[in-house]
C-alpha cells in the first residue's frame, strides 16, 4: 500500500471536534453477560494521558502495548504514546505471559513504559 499512501494529502484535516464528542465506544459484558457500550469522549482520553500527575510521557519514551485493543488499558498505551510523541511497540500475548521472555523483549525493544 506504500504507493497509495504516498499519494495521500499531508496537510491536517480541516476538522473540528468538540471535547465532549465520542472518541470511541467500548463494549463490556459486565457481570450480567449482556453487552453494554460506553461512549468515551475525547476529553476523557486526553485527560488520561496529557498533563497528568501520575506519569510524564516524553517523545523519547518507548511504550509497550501489551493490552488487547478491545481492553480499556489499551487507551492508555496507544493514546499515551501517540499524544505525547512517544513510540508505540507491540508486545505479543505469548511474550507478555512469560516473565523471562517479556524481560528479554523489553530489553531488546528498549521499552521503558509498560502498563501491566
Amino acid at each position: 500500500d506504500q504507493p497509495l499512501l504516498g499519494q495521500q494529502p499531508t496537510q491536517p484535516l480541516s476538522l473540528s471536534v468538540d471535547s465532549m464528542q465520542a472518541a470511541y465506544v467500548i463494549y463490556t459484558s459486565g457481570s450480567t453477560g449482556k453487552p453494554k457500550g460506553v461512549c468515551v469522549p475525547h476529553q476523557a482520553v486526553v485527560r488520561l494521558v496529557r498533563n497528568t500527575n501520575f506519569i510524564e510521557l516524553k517523545e523519547t519514551d518507548r511504550m509497550g502495548q501489551a493490552s488487547n485493543a478491545s481492553f480499556d488499558a489499551a487507551t492508555f498505551e496507544v493514546w499515551g504514546a501517540l499524544l505525547n510523541g512517544a513510540r508505540l511497540i507491540g508486545v505479543p500475548k505469548e511474550v507478555a505471559l512469560d516473565a523471562r521472555v517479556l524481560g528479554e523483549h523489553l530489553e531488546r525493544t528498549r521499552i521503558n513504559v509498560l502498563f501491566i
